[in-house]
């Protein structure tokens, strides 16, 4: 609980500095705790690492956008 919510802190700081944060989730659990991390936009939840590859030029197009 207190990791999250050093987390979230640690990200809305960076956002107060005009730094944006993105979190590519290779946890299966990550869907429970990233979100509120991140935020649910700024969060891509990979269920099996060896898909990363077919969803990079997604990720890519969605951080460029």
């Amino acid at each position: 609980k207190y990791l999250v919510e050093d987390a979230r802190k640690a990200v809305i700081s960076l956002g107060n500095d005009g730094i944006d944060v993105f979190c590519v989730g290779l946890d299966s659990g990550g869907a429970d705790y990233l979100p509120r991390i991140f935020g649910r936009r700024n969060v891509v939840q990979i269920d099996r690492v060896e898909r990363l590859p077919e969803r990079l030029p997604m990720l890519y197009l969605r951080l460029t956008a």
